[in-house]
């Protein structure tokens, strides 16, 4: 407390000396100017080399006042006291090196100054408050300027596939990934070929996993093993063609750059394209194949398996075409895909009969085996009744499940000339449903051609035709996209009637 005392003491005595000699010099300045210069350069020049002791200008105890103190506080004061002077003097065109020495010796006394009032408990408040005062300052300073834009997140692209018995297939599978992937994983469930073999020799990494007639499991145990943050799940028989596997990291990159987009889009459907033997397609559908690497999203269904996530963070990635040849007649016979897809439907009827979803994916598989074997009017019934029920249940069913049913009764109308108007009243309910839906409409004009009504024929094959030239249409169609030419025939069939 002494010490802030003694500064006090200092400063009073600095501001009295100050308004005393800022007085006595403008009373006496035009007398004593040339005098008055040179006393001053000569005692500035004296007061540095006194104050140089530094420290012991600061009484650290209360005995320590002695003449000599005293003489330099004295010469401090009236030092201190030149540089409002000097302010006018510099006005007053002072010489610039004689207004430095003088400032300088004043600032070495405001230091001595500060020196002491800081070590007195006051001061060091004062003076520490003030610090933190300075640093919130700057720190709010430096939070204003322009933060660099952070880093937008890599894309990494895991592929994965589940395999057995695909020697055939899975250096096509695993060829269009080659340079996209960041790795590409390999899930077999118990093959007896060179399917394992191939895919180590192609860098893939391999795991085994015990067949338990559950594709989800072995799905979302290929995807345990992923890590990317992007995944491409796709089956042995299905591969994107060079053009467009390449749009495929610039679409990521694109959906990464953008964060509403990165946490609203985490799962793109693509187009699958089923085609035979010959190269042909034969119908096309839309599948979720590709989507983000995060906990939350896994497969569900122990067939015909769908990723459990909502439709407004899925994206439909029309341009990206994936080309499927499983449904060709020989893959079916060689792996014999409809014999097992039948048993494993069977079997998950028997856990979950109240499933109408199910009872439909037995009908497809029922179809498919029956028509490959030659052997549809057998089964026919069967096929009837599941299909029936998917078309008549008011449980929720998958939306292109009820659509394939009402097809389904449809195709055999169409063709069969004593159920025309079956036929056409089963092309209304569907539309009803399904409105402007192509198929549907493609079906309905056949059948008013087969009736010779042609201008309701043209009518319907037109509002076909412009369904599917609208690029916003939602739904995919499984005949008149896959064969347009089809369609075509149609409505020249009914131009000709009108003539």
């Amino acid at each position: 407390m002494f010490h802030f005392f003694n500064a006090s003491l200092r400063i009073s005595l600095f501001s009295c000396q100050t308004l005393f000699v800022w007085f006595l010099f403008h009373v006496c300045i035009l007398a004593l100017n040339t005098l008055s210069e040179l006393l001053k350069i000569t005692l500035a020049f004296f007061s540095f080399f006194l104050t140089q002791s530094g420290p012991e200008l600061v009484p650290e105890t209360r005995n320590a006042d002695t003449p000599k103190q005293f003489l330099i506080l004295s010469l401090q004061i009236f030092f201190a006291s030149l540089l409002f002077y000097c302010f006018f003097r510099v006005l007053a065109n002072l010489s610039v090196i004689r207004f430095i020495v003088v400032l300088f010796v004043n600032f070495n006394n405001f230091l001595i100054f500060k020196q002491s009032v800081i070590k007195c408990p006051l001061g060091k408040f004062i003076f520490s408050y003030k610090r933190v005062i300075e640093r919130k300052r700057i720190m709010k300073k430096k939070s204003k300027k322009k933060q660099p834009r952070p880093q937008q997140p890599s894309v990494r692209l895991s592929q994965c596939m589940i395999v057995k018995n695909e020697e055939k297939n899975i250096e096509r599978a695993l060829g269009w990934a080659k340079g996209i992937a960041f790795e590409q994983i390999v899930v077999d469930t118990g093959s007896t070929d060179r399917t394992v073999e191939i895919a180590e020799k192609l860098g893939a990494k391999v795991f085994h996993f015990e067949w338990i007639n559950d594709f989800s499991a072995a799905k979302n145990f290929a995807i345990e093993q992923a890590s990317g943050n992007w995944i491409a799940f796709l089956d042995a028989d299905e591969y994107f063609s060079p053009k467009d596997a390449a749009k495929l990291l610039p679409f990521f990159k694109h959906i990464q750059s953008d964060p509403k987009l990165r946490n609203t889009w985490l799962v793109i459907q693509c187009p699958l394209l089923h085609i035979d033997e010959t190269g042909k397609t034969t119908s096309i559908v839309a599948h979720e194949r590709l989507f983000r690497n995060l906990p939350s999203i896994r497969y569900v269904g122990k067939i015909h398996e769908k990723l459990n996530i909502h439709v407004d963070n899925t994206v439909y990635g029309e341009d990206i075409a994936i080309i499927h040849t499983g449904y060709s007649r020989t893959a079916y016979r060689e792996t014999n895909k409809a014999q097992r897809n039948i048993d494993i439907l069977k079997a998950a009827i028997s856990d979950d009969p109240g499933d109408i979803n199910l009872r439909g994916y037995l009908a497809e598989a029922l179809t498919v085996k029956a028509e490959m074997d030659g052997s549809i009017e057998s089964v026919l019934p069967e096929i009837d009744d599941l299909f029936k029920e998917v078309i008549n249940t008011d449980s929720k069913v998958l939306s292109q499940m009820r659509k394939g049913a009402y097809i389904h009764f449809i195709k055999q109308y169409v063709i069969d000339s004593t159920k025309y108007e079956e036929c056409e009243e089963m092309c209304g309910k569907a539309l009803e449903i399904f409105p402007d839906d192509s198929d549907i409409l493609y079906y309905l004009g056949t059948n008013f051609n087969n009736k010779g009504d042609h201008h309701a024929a043209l009518e319907a094959l037109k509002r076909c035709e412009n369904r599917l030239s609208d690029k916003e249409a939602p739904e995919l169609s499984k005949m008149s996209t896959a064969d347009p030419t089809l369609l075509q025939k149609q409505i020249e069939i009914a131009k000709k009637g009108l003539i």
